[in-house]
Formats: structure tokens, C-alpha cells, sequence
């Protein structure tokens, strides 16, 4: 604690009612002080409310595992990290203006997407964007191709703690053709299946929304 001794006694001092008044004061009159800094672990009582415990700095190391901190008066859009922890809304309701997985995911490239002989033997895939939450890529077929081509992806961070749920849809290209698309997926992975026959020499991009 920081708060220093209104009067260092000695052996045969009197107490008088001047000394215990400015004894009291002392105290009264500087609390933070008398706490401040701590020389232990201060234990809040979980059972009471305990607001406006504003911190004076957070960065990303200020909380422990778990631990969820925000102090923010800014206009500016407010980043919010996690390492391995789920966020949780007691309401069931999570809000936010826009979620940036493009941002703070491990970003996707051809070692995640692996595309299967039905593309055509000189098939290309290009143009990979996105990361395991939401990606787009453009494949560009060869010669000699096979119904039902696959792409393969590999996610890039690791396992998803949840079964996922995904989409995906046919969002530009040269190609002309309405197909429906197929989707097997796993927590470390997917295969994506259009269910044609590709056209030789034809772009097909494709975008991919997970979530889980």
C-alpha cells in the first residue's frame, strides 16, 4: 500500500484525541491510497455488482485466459482477440455490425484446396482469398473432365471445436451453367462436389461461408 503514517510513535507517547482524529482523517480521506498498489490478490464477492472498474490501459495481455476486457469511448471500431476461447451471450443473442473473419483468420492457400482430376488434367486454381470462415477461389478447367468434380479444403486454423454448418454458391466466371453443389464437412476440413459436367477452358468462382 502507498498510504504513509500520520505519526511514528515511541515508547511513553501519550494518545491523545489530536492524534486519533488525524489518524482517523488519514484514512477517511484517502482509501485508493490506503489499497493502492495491492500487496495481494483482491477477492471481488461474486454475488454482488461491482461497476464502473474502468482500467486505465488494456492491451491484449491485460486479462487472463477466459477473461473478456473492453474500455472504449471511441468511435473507432473496437477489436476484441480471443486465443482458444469461445465468446458467449447469456441473452443467446450475439450482435455486431460486421464479423471479420477475413481479418484475424489464418488466411487460405493452394495447400488448403486441393481440386480432383473431373477439373481437367491442366485445371488451375487460383485466386484464393479468405480464410476457414469465408473464402473464394477461381478454378479455371483443363481438358478431358468428369462429372461431379471435388475441392477439397483443408482448414488453415486447425479444428473447429463444433460441427460446422456451410454454403456454398457459383459467384462469377465464364462459365454459364446452374448446378446444384454438394458439401461433406468435418471439423478439419471440407469437400465441396458441383453436381455437373465442367465445360473445357471455363473460370468457375466459387465462394464458401462457414460457420460453427
Amino acid at each position: 500500500m502507498g498510504l504513509a503514517a500520520v505519526k511514528t510513535w515511541n515508547a511513553g507517547d501519550v494518545l491523545t484525541a489530536a492524534d486519533l482524529n488525524a489518524l482517523n482523517t488519514n484514512l477517511l480521506n484517502n482509501p485508493i491510497t490506503l489499497i493502492s498498489p495491492t500487496t495481494g490478490a483482491i477477492n471481488f464477492q461474486t454475488s454482488v455488482a461491482h461497476t464502473n472498474l474502468t482500467p486505465s490501459a488494456i492491451t491484449a495481455s491485460s486479462g487472463a485466459a477466459g477473461s473478456l476486457l473492453i474500455a472504449s469511448t471511441a468511435s473507432a471500431s473496437v477489436a476484441i482477440y480471443s486465443t482458444g476461447v469461445a465468446f458467449v451471450s447469456t441473452s443467446k443473442t450475439l450482435q455486431a455490425q460486421r464479423l471479420g473473419a477475413l481479418t484475424l483468420g489464418t488466411a487460405l492457400t493452394s495447400n488448403n484446396l486441393t481440386i480432383s482430376s473431373g477439373w481437367g488434367s491442366t485445371a488451375v486454381i487460383s485466386s484464393i482469398r479468405g480464410t476457414d470462415q469465408a473464402y473464394t477461389f477461381q478454378i479455371l478447367t483443363g481438358s478431358t473432365m468428369a462429372a461431379n468434380p471435388t475441392i477439397t479444403t483443408t482448414f488453415a486454423d486447425g479444428l473447429w471445436t463444433t460441427p460446422i454448418i456451410g454454403i456454398t454458391t457459383l459467384t462469377g466466371g465464364t462459365g454459364s451453367a446452374i448446378f446444384p453443389i454438394f458439401m461433406s464437412l468435418n471439423t478439419s476440413g471440407e469437400v465441396i462436389t458441383p453436381l455437373f459436367t465442367p465445360s473445357t477452358g471455363t473460370a468457375y468462382i466459387f465462394t464458401v461461408l462457414n460457420m460453427g
